[in-house]
């Protein structure tokens, strides 16, 4: 029964870690999507002059999405 709730509390810790780092992708992805569409409101020509940058930080968001911590 012991190795039962160490299993039990073992695999729910692992669960809340993969949470926490699920919420820190969201957070992150909103923030990226908040600034490119603050960008795009500011003015087109401003958006394209940091076009480049915002497209790398998608992709680079894009990449962590695919990372080990999301993997359940």
């Amino acid at each position: 029964m012991k190795a039962l709730r160490e299993e039990e509390q073992q695999k729910t810790q692992n669960m809340k870690d993969k949470i926490v780092a699920v919420s820190r992708e969201i957070e992150t992805v909103s923030k990226t999507i908040a600034e490119a569409e603050e960008q795009l409101r500011a003015s087109d020509s401003s958006f394209l002059l940091q076009y480049k940058t915002i497209v790398e930080r998608v992709q680079r968001c894009s990449l962590d999405l695919n990372s080990s911590c999301l993997k359940i």
